[in-house]
């Protein structure tokens, strides 16, 4: 990755962190981190993945944090100092998928 999109992949990271502990209404118990962005050749697309703690709650959250991606480039529109706005696609961080796979491999072991 060139060095101009290594600087606004993390802008971005930082700017959706702000904007998801800010306008996203959730509960206190509930922890949201922006782990990496990730923003397609052209910057048209970013995906914004986001672990969510307890991973219980992982599910619910996420129904409603679809809902603000649209409420995301709004934020950043203020925020960013380009033409285009990119179009934000949170995704669930890898993290939460390998967490969910040893517990599954823990289970069959008990078994």
């Amino acid at each position: 990755m060139a060095h101009s999109k290594e600087r606004f992949a993390s802008f971005l990271r930082k700017e959706l962190g702000i904007f998801l502990s800010r306008h996203f209404p959730h509960d206190p118990d509930v922890f949201l981190s922006v782990v990496s962005a990730s923003p397609d050749e052209s910057s048209e697309r970013v995906k914004i993945y986001i672990s969510v703690f307890p991973e219980n709650r992982s599910r619910e959250i996420w129904k409603e944090l679809k809902f603000y991606q649209k409420d995301a480039k709004k934020y950043l529109a203020e925020r960013i100092k380009r033409r285009k706005v990119p179009q934000i696609i949170f995704l669930p961080a890898q993290t939460e998928n390998v967490a969910r796979l040893e517990k599954l491999l823990e289970k069959v072991k008990n078994e």
